[in-house]
C-alpha cells in the first residue's frame, strides 16, 4: 500500500498515520513522495501509469532516476493518457521494462488524448528473464522530411530473440540515419549495415537521395570502401 503523506486526517489510505499539518484537502502537492509502507501481498511491481481526464500536469521522477514497470498487468506494462486529458505529463526519470516470466509480455504506451507525454529519460532499459538484457535509445519524431520519411516506412517484423513482432526502421533509412549523424559509431554500424545487407540488396538510389540532401555522400563512399572482402 501506498499513500501520500499530506491527506487528510481520518483518510483510510493512510494507514492511521498521523495527519497533522498535512492538507485537509486530502490532495498531494508538488515534492509530495509516494510512501510504500508494506509488505504489499506480493503485489510490488508498477504495472501500469493511467492519467484519467482530470489529471493535473505530473512529473515523475527526476533526470538519473529509473522508474521500473513490472509485467504482471495482463502480462503487459502500460502507460496510458486517456481521451479528454488535457494537461501535459512528464516522465524524467529512465524507464526499466523487468520482465518476471512470460516472454510475450511487453510494454506499452497510449496516448487517447491530445496532451503531450513527454518522456524525457534518454534510455528505456530492458531485464527480460528470458533474453538477454538491453537497452533502447529514446528519440522523438520531429517536422523533418527524412524524419517523416523514415517512420512512414517502418516495418513490422517478427524478431526471434523477442519472440514477439516489433516496428524496425528499413536498413536503408538506418544508414541513411546513421551516416546524417556521424559519429564514430555511427559511421562504423552505417558500414556494418551495408556490409551485411550487402549493397546489391538494398535501395541504393534512395541511400544516395538523402545522403546527397544530407551532405553525407563522401561518409557514404567511405561507408563503402570500408566494407571488408568477402573470403
Amino acid at each position: 500500500m501506498w499513500f501520500a503523506p499530506r491527506l487528510g486526517r481520518g483518510n483510510s489510505s493512510n494507514n492511521g498515520e498521523d495527519s497533522n499539518n498535512r492538507n485537509p484537502a486530502g490532495v498531494p502537492v508538488g515534492g509530495d513522495p509516494a510512501i510504500f509502507n508494506n509488505g504489499g501481498n506480493g503485489n510490488t511491481s508498477i504495472n501500469r501509469l493511467y492519467f484519467n481526464p482530470g489529471a493535473a500536469a505530473y512529473t515523475i521522477g527526476s533526470r538519473g532516476q529509473t522508474l521500473t514497470l513490472g509485467t504482471e498487468y495482463q502480462g503487459n506494462s502500460e502507460i496510458i493518457l486517456d481521451a479528454g486529458l488535457a494537461n501535459n505529463q512528464t516522465i524524467l526519470a529512465n524507464l526499466l521494462y523487468k520482465e518476471s516470466s512470460s516472454p510475450v509480455s511487453g510494454i506499452t504506451i497510449t496516448n487517447y488524448s491530445s496532451a503531450d507525454l513527454d518522456i524525457a529519460g534518454d534510455t528505456l532499459l530492458f531485464n527480460r528473464g528470458h533474453y538477454p538484457s538491453g537497452k533502447l535509445a529514446l528519440f522523438e519524431t520531429f517536422d523533418d522530411p527524412f524524419v517523416v520519411s523514415e517512420f512512414s516506412r517502418r516495418r513490422r517484423v517478427f524478431v526471434p530473440l523477442l519472440q514477439r513482432e516489433t516496428w524496425l526502421p528499413t536498413p536503408e533509412d538506418v544508414v541513411v540515419q546513421k551516416l546524417r549523424w556521424g559519429r564514430n559509431k555511427d559511421l562504423d554500424d552505417a558500414r556494418d549495415v551495408l556490409a551485411v545487407q550487402g549493397p546489391e540488396t538494398l535501395d541504393m538510389a534512395y541511400i544516395e537521395h538523402w545522403c546527397g540532401l544530407h551532405g553525407t555522400l563522401p561518409r557514404l563512399k567511405e561507408a563503402l570502401d570500408g566494407i571488408p572482402p568477402l573470403e
